[in-house]
């Protein structure tokens, strides 16, 4: 009988200690998978309201326009704003968008977008976020979805209010079952562990970035333009694939899953895209996990990066024609601003050449001449070149434009902007050449098609290496295009060249098609190839053969060029025939 009730009296104890010691198990399981996970908590006190951006993607939503706007208009939240994308509906979504805002948006929150011609998702959510501001923080509501309650901002706010929250990804109910966790019929919500974050491992790992989507826009920013593309166009679908990988790669261990239910998955609707080409859906999902990682952002990417004063150089080449660099000079000094160094790498054959240049260095005593010895000038180019572009010592500027002297600037330029636009897109550079009416390679004597372009801006374009062909096609050029210093410095590290002709034939053999360059509707700069620059080379058997000594005799009469008939001349070609007229200078 003891023994028994001693046995009881233990079983009793192990009880209630077990009792007692489970709210500890909880604690500690809880500690375990915040170390694990990234699993956003609310922060308070919160010192102010983050101003948010729902963008609305929506293609033949009419039957959900009112439920979903009332869902994103009548959040209980002060400091917020509705981009609502009609991507050419058929069906009278515009139609009951404009009604709905007549009706129910009296504070002027909700801005309707609406397209001529359906573009897709991966199209709108772009341009959509790079018209924000870097620290807006952007939340994505597709058009037959809905937020959970009036308090979804209320509590993105409360998260944010984390500095170290850049992203988030969370949890949803299904509509109309409100099926949630492992009831769901798509998608799978759950954390991601950290040290798949931290070893960059996402795109092996299963897609479990689902809704509620959120990030800051200058997050999105950085995602290069070329990876949202195939064959220079957007991605048809997968958009949420093509956009979230590599924006957890950028924000690493800053971003963060909601385990509360935010959002409404609308199931209902034959358009939901899960229902959709599941192959495509696949192809271009394999496509994207296919590419390259990125490297985490050091800084909030809250700060503008796009608008950050950067400096650019420029270098220019020149062999026996004084009276051309002088020309190219004069045109850049009429019609370009912002540069920061002009390096000019000349070449003189003997005393006449020489005092041409003479001439030119008094003229323009602000560029830094760097002249080829007589004795060695195919040893000299090469690192002279390096040293102007890529000493430190010689200048501290990011970016650099190369030119030959057979170029004329021939509309206003401004450097700063094109480093703005190169940074906003992550193109590879910007092509101020090309032009929307650049249909015909001179060089090769062959028509060439306009790639397909997408619009970035009024007036600017993007296109893919891979769709063109002839000049469309040669993403290494020394005429007049933009570039990081930092993404071509590895190839002139271990390219042999020893005059222009060379160093572009060597760069483009190490062309990657795959990037995208920029140019304008209208040509910025043009090429007047009247006489050859390169003795006992391969020259074009189109150039003419007005020699540098016919040029060299009217320059020491006194002429220049005359370059105000260029201004603004619509070519065709990057090159073109042209016979000048000379003036005195």
């Amino acid at each position: 009988m003891k023994k028994f009730l001693f046995l009881l009296l233990l079983l009793g104890l192990g009880f209630g200690i077990g009792v007692s010691y489970q709210p500890f198990k909880d604690k500690l399981r809880k500690e375990r998978k915040q170390k694990e996970y990234r699993i956003a908590r609310k922060t308070h006190p919160i010192l102010g309201n983050k101003p948010f951006v729902i963008v609305t993607m929506s293609y033949n939503n009419a039957p959900y326009v009112e439920k979903n706007l009332l869902s994103t208009l009548q959040q209980n939240y002060d400091n917020f704003r509705i981009l609502y994308i009609d991507d050419a509906s058929v069906d009278g979504t515009s139609d009951r968008v404009k009604q709905f805002i007549k009706e129910y948006d009296h504070e002027g929150r909700i801005t309707l977008i609406k397209n001529e011609a359906n573009h897709g998702a991966m199209h709108n959510l772009y341009h959509a976020v790079h018209s924000c501001n870097s620290d807006e923080i952007v939340v994505v509501v597709d058009g037959d979805d809905f937020l959970a309650h009036s308090e979804v901002l209320n509590e993105l706010n409360a998260y944010y209010a984390n500095p170290d929250v850049w992203l988030t990804y969370g949890n949803f109910a299904e509509y109309p079952s409100y099926a949630k966790g492992t009831e769901r019929k798509v998608s799978d919500c759950r954390p991601i562990n950290l040290k798949i974050l931290n070893e960059r491992g996402i795109r092996r790992h299963a897609f479990v970035t689902s809704h509620l989507r959120t990030f800051y826009a200058g997050l999105f920013q950085q995602v290069k333009l070329k990876d949202f593309l195939h064959e220079g166009k957007f991605y048809p679908i997968a958009c949420d694939v093509a956009s979230m990988l590599p924006m957890v790669e950028l924000a690493g261990d800053h971003s963060y899953f909601i385990e509360d239910i935010l959002y409404l998955y609308n199931i209902g609707n034959p358009n939901c895209d899960f229902k959709k080409d599941l192959e495509s859906q696949v192809a271009v999902e394999m496509k994207v996990r296919s590419m390259p990682a990125y490297r985490p952002l050091h800084d909030h990417p809250s700060f503008d990066f796009a608008h950050q004063d950067e400096f650019v150089d420029l270098a220019v080449f020149s062999y026996n024609r004084p009276l051309q660099l002088y020309a190219f000079l004069e045109s850049c000094e009429k019609y370009t601003k912002n540069l920061h160094r002009i390096f000019a790498i000349y070449r003189s054959g003997n005393d006449h050449y020489e005092q041409g240049y003479h001439v030119v260095k008094e003229a323009f005593p602000h560029v830094t001449y760097l002249k080829q010895s007589e004795e060695t000038p195919y040893e000299d180019f090469a690192p002279l070149l390096r040293s102007a572009v890529f000493n430190r010592d010689m200048s501290t500027a990011r970016y650099v434009i190369f030119a030959v002297d057979d170029i004329i600037v021939k509309d206003h330029i401004d450097f700063k902007e094109g480093v703005t636009k190169l940074k906003q897109t992550g193109a590879y550079g910007l092509y101020y050449r090309m032009g929307s009416r650049v249909n015909y390679c001179y060089m090769q004597d062959l028509d060439q098609e306009i790639p397909p372009s997408l619009e970035i801006e009024k007036g600017l374009y993007a296109w893919q290496f891979s769709s063109g062909k002839g000049d469309w096609r040669y993403p290494n050029t020394v005429d007049m295009a933009l570039f990081r210093k930092e993404d071509i410095y590895p190839y002139f590290l271990c390219m042999k060249f020893h005059n222009p002709n060379i160093l572009e034939a060597l760069w483009n053999e190490h062309a990657d098609l795959s990037q995208v360059g920029l140019y304008y509707e209208d040509t910025k700069v043009v090429n007047l190839p009247f006489n050859i620059v390169m003795e006992n080379e391969w020259v074009n058997k189109r150039i003419s053969d007005v020699s540098t000594k016919d040029l060299l005799l009217l320059w020491e009469k006194g002429l220049k060029m005359d370059i105000d008939p260029l201004h603004q001349i619509d070519n065709h070609s990057v090159h073109i025939d042209y016979e000048p007229s000379f003036i005195k200078r």
